[in-house]
């Protein structure tokens, strides 16, 4: 389908189904009863999301500029209004700008708000220029790169981005939506999000948190009708509540609910399907490496615990926390090299080798690397990749700048070109503290600059065939180790 057949065909449709005129020929009034009754079954068990993206944008909308991006019949620019904010909505459909206007007078903020019709793809507002963006239900009518591209332009770089989106794993509203064809563009249908649509904002915005909505909610649909539905409603929210915090169910829900922040600027939008067809070779590799790494190393983790726990008291593995993509602190396991409460006696959040705290055995491990093995568990979770940034504490990322944060935009890894560059860390932090400098000090001002450049570096040009010449690289580095006395 071209792109002005696309749009058009999406307009079309659009202004039959929200189109408030009495006169109109009956196949076009039958078509929008059905959609209005479709949309009203579902969505009276919506509550949920519909609550929480109220309240954030009331929480947020006084004396800000906002924009309803695909607005609809403008719900969200008009709560912005009423709530203090300059709101803007733009949408396809004339019938629909023309139902903002009129509910805008209606609620008496008309002189707050103003509706365009614009195409969302491309926006003809100046960058940085709104504070908030509200997309409820768009999305999926769009080319998904396009829309990513134009929304972190115009919007400010500590501005926030609220979606509300459907998802496309169900298979029983996935056969809803396949018995009902009439309902939708086949653009729409064919475009229900997946995961590689929300990894793709990843490329556009810094900063990706996603809420899940609506699993066990959705057997309360029948019912919607009957006495006490609001009740069974709340007892299933309950159940969502519990349901969706598991990574595997979650994504069987009927929405998700972004929240989008930090935009990348100058972004172009990606070739379709290339950033996804990359972060899936990238994944399948670290699984099946990492899979094939426990299996094969299980004796080799069985001997280097017993020799942990017989040498020195404590556990033989070590949890740490680091942040992950986007943000999200995760336990990096580590077999531990220090005594069991080299926490509690120093609080420094970097280690030269000749530090007081590691144990004998710990020192041959660190030489070696072995100490980083664990990690083939995170690979396998997910946390971490095997090249990638190495994952730093909370200490550090709070220190990055705005460009320093793209770093967090790719999964850590165990090892990057930083890891190579600068092997020798702890040797080098001993003669440090040596030369009767503090290591944590010369860590940060000799070290840490020139190993951001070559991470930033990475995420700017990294590929598949970059991972796997890095991996040679370690190799070949960690084979060197081997060789010396």
């Amino acid at each position: 389908m071209s792109w002005g057949d696309r749009k058009q065909i999406d307009r079309e449709l659009t202004d039959i189904v929200r189109s408030r005129e009495p006169h109109r020929e009956s196949g076009e009034c039958e078509l929008a009863k059905q959609r209005r009754m479709a949309s009203k079954r579902f969505y009276s068990v919506a509550r949920g999301s519909r609550r929480f993206v109220q309240g954030w944008v009331k929480e947020r909308a006084k004396d800000k500029r906002v924009l309803d991006y695909g607005c609809g019949n403008g719900a969200n620019a008009i709560l912005a209004a009423q709530n203090g904010a300059s709101a803007v909505g733009i949408d396809i459909s004339p019938v629909s700008i023309k139902n903002c206007r009129e509910d805008a007078t209606a609620a008496s903020v008309q002189q707050r708000t103003s509706f365009l019709v614009m195409d969302a793809e491309s926006l003809t507002f100046d960058n940085d220029y709104f504070d908030i963006i509200c997309a409820s239900g768009v999305l999926h009518h769009l080319d998904i790169g396009n829309a990513y591209s134009e929304l972190a332009r115009v919007l400010k770089t500590d501005g926030e981005l609220i979606c509300v989106e459907p998802l496309a794993y169900n298979p029983v509203i996935q056969l809803y939506r396949k018995l009902t064809p009439h309902l939708r563009t086949p653009w729409e249908m064919g475009h229900i999000l997946r995961k590689k649509d929300l990894d793709l904002a990843m490329r556009y915005f810094h900063k990706v948190e996603m809420r899940f909505f609506h699993l066990a909610t959705l057997t309360a649909i029948p019912f919607c009708r009957l006495r006490g539905f609001g009740i069974v409603l709340t007892i299933l929210e309950k159940v969502d509540a519990l349901l969706l915090r598991l990574p595997m169910v979650r994504w069987f829900a009927w929405q998700v609910v972004l929240v989008l922040s930090q935009p990348v600027k100058n972004s172009k939008p990606a070739p379709p399907g290339a950033s996804n067809n990359k972060q899936m070779l990238k994944r399948l590799f670290d699984i099946s490496l990492s899979s094939l790494g426990l299996l094969i190393l299980s004796p080799l983790f069985i001997f280097v615990a017993v020799l942990i726990k017989w040498r020195s008291k404590g556990s033989a593995f070590y949890k740490c926390e680091r942040v992950g993509r986007d943000g999200k602190l995760f336990k990096m396991y580590k077999f531990r090299t220090m005594y069991g409460d080299a926490d509690k006696t120093h609080g420094r959040h970097s280690c030269a080798d000749n530090d007081c705290r590691i144990t004998q055995v710990g020192k041959f491990l660190r030489k070696y690397k072995l100490n980083e093995l664990p990690q083939l568990v995170n690979v396998l979770k997910g946390d971490m990749s095997f090249v990638g940034p190495r994952p730093e504490v909370k200490y550090y990322t709070e220190m990055f700048t705005e460009q320093e944060k793209a770093i967090l935009s790719v999964r850590p890894g165990i090892t990057d070109w930083a890891s190579i560059w600068n092997s020798d860390e702890g040797k080098v932090l001993a003669e440090a503290s040596v030369n009767g400098e503090d290591p944590e000090k010369y860590y940060a001002e000799n070290i840490r600059p020139h190993k951001i450049k070559l991470q930033l570096d990475y995420v700017e040009n990294g590929s598949f065939w970059v991972d796997i010449r890095i991996l040679f690289e370690t190799l070949k580095v960690l084979l060197n180790h081997t060789k010396r006395p």
